[in-house]
């Protein structure tokens, strides 16, 4: 019994801790932000939160300091979030180049389709002012003949 209060204790100081750090990526806090993670830092909530953070971050943070400790726990750039969503495509659907190239270094797959088939060039010919990100996922392997799950290519 002591044992079960204890772990629910812990699990509700974690889960505040989630909710602090979220907080802190609102407010554009990197000291706040560092100090979140350390404290769940190992924890089984964070590992879990992992995925939908990082989405977070690279649909609503335009800030590297905050995407770059994320990538550092281990966590692979290719992983989606509860609804299904890749970083990647966030990312260029935000115009983010910084954000691109930080997770192709960190090994994302330029040609990751989501469940329609759309890749991250895909996107980026989607959108007028994305040429930049286009030649970017271009540069590191992205493939021009790719087609979608109704078969278009988008090449511009």
């Amino acid at each position: 019994m002591f044992t079960q209060l204890k772990n629910l204790i812990t699990e509700y100081k974690n889960n505040g801790t989630i909710r602090g750090l979220y907080q802190s990526l609102n407010q554009l806090d990197p000291s706040e932000f560092n100090m979140h993670l350390a404290k769940l830092s190992g924890s089984s909530i964070l590992k879990d939160s992992l995925p939908n953070l990082l989405c977070y971050l690279c649909d609503n943070v335009k800030s590297p300091e905050f995407l770059i400790p994320i990538l550092e726990l281990g966590i692979h750039p290719d992983t989606q979030n509860d609804c299904g969503q890749f970083p990647l495509h966030l990312a260029i659907e935000n115009g983010n180049e910084e954000f691109v190239r930080i997770l192709l270094r960190f090994g994302a797959n330029p040609n990751v389709a989501d469940k329609n088939g759309v890749t991250p060039l895909h996107i980026s010919y989607s959108y007028d002012s994305l040429g930049a990100i286009a030649e970017l996922l271009i540069a590191n392997g992205a493939d021009l003949n790719l087609r979608d799950n109704l078969g278009k290519r988008y090449l511009m």
